[in-house]
């Protein structure tokens, strides 16, 4: 019976059980501890005989501390401390989601790039192509560049995807699906889509990521 485990509790958000495996009986002190594992707070509780040292990283409740002579007693004694050990749940991690989606004219002059186009920015996109309107030089293509937000550090499998679509005929200018984000340790990261010979038609940024959408329209034309 040394240091046997006797019960272990699987929580999920809220702290409320979701596993339970089997209590069995212990004639000594029982110790419990909790553990984070999967974004779940996992708490076992071990059996230790009468007199046992302790051992480290374990918290002992005085509630449980002593020997039995009624081995029935012990799954009583271990939902005593429950509670107490998952008083604080496991904090969900942050499911990632679409932060803001940029836009920026490639100028061909001088081959730097404009300050963001997309909403909420304002500037008049008329014949881009030439550098009139609020263009600074000519500039026929365009970076698209979409910031994913998330949980400081985390790897994120689930694929991000940016779709830039002409809205006069739906025509796909634009794809990339992008599998296997690492965020930083703000808690972002940006990725980006080239998209050439497009500024002379409006068009929609769509992105996407598991549940999370936006999207963004720049309003180019061209004319006499």
């Amino acid at each position: 019976m040394n240091n046997r485990q006797i019960a272990t509790f699987e929580c999920g958000k809220g702290g409320f059980p979701l596993l339970f495996r089997g209590l069995g009986s212990c004639r000594g002190s029982v110790a419990g501890r909790t553990a984070k594992l999967n974004n779940r707070r996992i708490a076992t509780f071990e059996c230790r005989p009468a007199g046992a040292r302790r051992v480290d990283n374990l918290q002992t409740s005085p509630e449980l501390g002593g020997a039995s002579s009624n081995p029935d007693q012990t799954p009583m004694r271990a939902l005593a401390v429950l509670a107490a050990l998952l008083a604080i749940p496991a904090a969900a991690a942050a499911e990632p989601a679409i932060g803001k989606i940029e836009a920026r004219l490639f100028y061909e002059a001088s081959g730097r790039l404009s300050d963001n186009i997309a909403p909420p920015a304002e500037i008049a996109l008329f014949n881009t192509v030439i550098g009139e309107g609020g263009a600074e030089e000519p500039a026929g293509d365009v970076l698209v560049a979409v910031t994913v937000a998330g949980e400081a550090g985390s790897f994120v499998e689930t694929p991000l995807t940016i779709r830039v679509v002409a809205i006069d005929d739906g025509s796909v200018l634009a794809e990339r699906k992008i599998e296997g984000l690492l965020l930083s340790a703000q808690g972002s990261v940006t990725r980006a889509v080239f998209v050439p010979d497009s500024t002379c038609r409006a068009f929609r940024i769509e992105a996407a990521i598991g549940e999370s959408k936006a999207s963004a329209e720049i309003p180019f034309v061209c004319g006499e």
